[in-house]
């Protein structure tokens, strides 16, 4: 793999009030929405010192876009010449951030105007008893065609809220495209591991590093793009196998136990008795058609996406009504 480095140059790169970040945005032939995503971090009331583009492979016009559009933004591209994945192209894009934080954006999502500048204003007033490790946004869903189709409300809002999550086998959850933390934490930790919710492990492994809290702002900065062929979809038993896994060695830490590796729960999970293993495939298959499902109605296809809704709600009704009620708001 051949991999190089391109510097859009001919614009200073400064500082922009108290706070100096670095925008990291992967992409595998985005060219349907990069323009959306680029766009919105241009428009940041609080501008970035630079965005990193990742060109993960990309065959198609994405990088041409983002260049097209960014004639007076300061835009990096490194490029993989064969795609690697999204979690090793972000750790190249945090090995090559220079600032002391870093913002996501997936390539598909957009930010509001205000997101940075929200989220700096609220570290900078912060005054709890634990650091902010990771900070989030609440958001909104949106579909291909880039209309609004209900909320994105994911992650708790207080300290309290996050320790009282965990002490009860809960996952730091965010937005992804909303996520903003001091680079040096993610590098300390090895930053992401690909391995289905790379997310959350990594979000997970900055707070046990910092003893710091991993919360949102409630309020919504962030368009979180329901698309089909995602990752979401693509890799649904990864994420399913990896966030059992998590919740799992967060139980055994407050056991005293130690965490198990993904090859040690993977040969827990194959002992477990027939009617364990079989409720686990249910959960797992109305996670798979609930995503297929909810993605495909709101993007038109409402014959196929209805069919998959209901063998979801037939496994698990609780998980599709919770959707829908979402998708309402």
């Amino acid at each position: 793999m051949e991999e190089g480095v391109e510097s859009l140059a001919g614009v200073s790169l400064t500082k922009c009030g108290l706070y100096d970040v670095t925008v990291i945005m992967t992409a595998h032939n985005e060219a349907r929405f990069i323009r959306d995503a680029v766009t919105s971090v241009q428009m940041q009331t609080h501008r970035p010192r630079e965005l990193i583009l990742v060109d993960d492979g990309c065959t198609d016009e994405t990088v041409e876009i983002a260049r097209s559009i960014a004639v007076d933004f300061p835009l990096r591209v490194l490029r993989n010449v064969q795609p690697t994945g999204a979690s090793p192209a972000r750790n190249w894009g945090l090995r090559e951030a220079r600032t002391e934080w870093v913002a996501i954006l997936d390539a598909d999502d957009v930010w509001m105007p205000e997101k940075l500048e929200e989220q700096f204003r609220f570290i900078e007033a912060w005054d709890g008893q634990w650091p902010i490790a990771v900070l989030g946004s609440m958001g909104r869903h949106i579909n291909e065609a880039g209309r609004d189709i209900g909320v994105c409300e994911i992650g708790v809002t207080s300290a309290e809220a996050f320790w009282g999550n965990l002490q009860d086998g809960g996952l730091p959850c965010i937005v992804h495209s909303s996520a903003l933390f001091r680079r040096e934490d993610a590098l300390a930790v090895d930053s992401y591991v690909d391995d289905g919710a790379e997310d959350l492990e990594l979000w997970e492994r900055m707070s046990d590093l910092t003893a710091g809290v991993v919360i949102s702002l409630d309020k919504s900065l962030v368009l979180y793009r329901k698309k089909r062929g995602g990752k979401m979809h693509t890799n649904v038993w990864a994420q399913c196998l990896n966030l059992d896994r998590l919740s799992a060695n967060r139980r055994r830490r407050q056991e005293g136990l130690p965490p198990l590796t993904r090859e040690e729960y993977v040969a827990f999970l194959r002992s477990q008795r027939l009617r364990e293993r079989v409720r686990r495939w249910l959960r797992w298959k109305a996670v798979k058609n609930y995503r297929f499902g909810a993605t495909n109605y709101v993007n038109g296809r409402k014959f196929v996406g209805s069919g998959q809704l209901s063998i979801a709600m037939l496994l698990n009704p609780g998980r599709v009504r919770s959707g829908i009620r979402r998708f309402r708001r």
